[in-house]
């Protein structure tokens, strides 16, 4: 008779119980802050570094843009995510001390924060890609 392999330790996430509501809270608000903390960093590199990729200040003349109204959009976009993701904090708070229906507010203002992140992430992405010098 062969026993078949039983696994001693199973992972915890393997459906032996249910994660409870405050760990989802903490887990979404950390996933927001995370977005929140990327949002804010792409945007402070992007206008802190936008003199070395344009050439202003430089001794050389400065380099000609092209579509200038992607890196402005994800400069929008950046700041939406950030805008969106203090919102989701701020009703997260009122949720866990008064526990009424505010679960419509941080699902909205989640998926903006993290839409607009990305989109954001595409439009810087997109600026750089079509102003890189053509003899890399």
């Amino acid at each position: 008779m062969t026993k078949s392999p039983r696994q001693e330790n199973p992972p915890s996430g393997a459906g032996s119980a249910p994660v409870s509501v405050e760990k989802r809270f903490d887990l979404a608000e950390g996933f927001v802050k995370a977005v929140l903390n990327l949002a804010t960093g792409a945007l402070v590199f992007s206008v802190t570094f936008l003199h070395e990729i344009v050439g202003v200040g430089a001794d050389k003349a400065p380099a000609v843009i092209q579509d200038r109204v992607l890196v402005g959009g994800s400069w929008i976009a950046f700041l939406v995510s950030v805008g969106a993701a203090l919102y989701y904090l701020y009703f997260l708070a009122i949720a866990a001390k008064f526990e009424r229906g505010y679960s419509e507010h941080l699902q909205w203002s989640s998926l903006i924060a993290i839409y607009s992140f990305a989109v954001g992430l595409l439009l810087l992405g997109l600026f750089a890609w079509f102003n890189l010098p053509v003899s890399i």
